[in-house]
């Protein structure tokens, strides 16, 4: 309960004074007030499927990777279909206990781009970094045309066994989303995407912060 809040107080800092949420909401504590929203038509992301070694890490010979790509020998099928993810600077799939990394996770060499090939409802994602190498990871979010941008977000990440939670919700429809590190040249690190094609009716950040904080209180006072 306490990470979920924190993560919570941190987004919402974060976004203060951001003026982009008219038809927005964020999502807010953590995963689970998405996969409320989102119920079964959820589609994950983990990042499991390329073969990396623990504590290894492989550069791609790809700066697209979608369901359809064959790189380094492996795949297809290295990721669900409905996304694209690309670096023009390079992909790199990050193997567990690599700098850190609790599972097998996704980075660029600049800035990450997420490409939804049917624009969304809602999306989440996990935001870590490698090892001792905290940043601030800033995460822009477009709408359905890919390039009306609906808002910027700065979210601080400080170690890879402490996930920041983003996720974002919006009636028009979200169609891609950028993320790229403030302090050191590569890209967040990025692990368990989920997104939905459901219309999320709940308008404004208000709404979606009091459903989730209400359930982590329960919570707290159950235990």
């Amino acid at each position: 309960m306490k990470s979920g809040l924190w993560r919570a107080l941190a987004v919402m800092l974060a976004v203060c004074g951001n003026a982009q949420l008219a038809d927005a909401a964020l999502i807010l504590p953590d995963r689970g007030t998405l996969d409320r929203l989102l119920r079964t038509e959820a589609v994950r992301e983990n990042f499991e499927r390329f073969p990396v070694d623990p504590f290894g890490a492989i550069d791609l010979d790809v700066d697209s990777l979608d369901a359809t790509t064959v790189t380094n020998g492996q795949g297809p099928g290295l990721l669900v279909p409905g996304i694209t993810i690309e670096d023009e600077s390079g992909l790199q799939w990050n193997g567990r206990g690599y700098f850190g990394q609790p599972s097998r996770t996704i980075s660029g060499g600049s800035t990450l781009h997420i490409d939804f090939h049917d624009p969304v409802g809602a999306f989440g994602l996990d935001l870590l970094v490698f090892a001792h190498l905290a940043d601030i990871a800033r995460v822009s979010v477009f709408a359905a045309d890919d390039t009306t941008l609906i808002g910027t977000f700065q979210i601080p990440v400080f170690d890879p066994s402490f996930e920041m939670f983003f996720g974002i919700a919006d009636r028009g429809r979200i169609g891609r989303v950028s993320l790229t590190g403030t302090t050191w040249p590569w890209s967040p690190v990025v692990d368990d995407l989920t997104f939905g094609t459901r219309a999320v009716p709940e308008p404004g950040v208000a709404i979606l912060f009091m459903v989730g904080g209400a359930m982590a209180w329960r919570r707290f006072r159950r235990r």
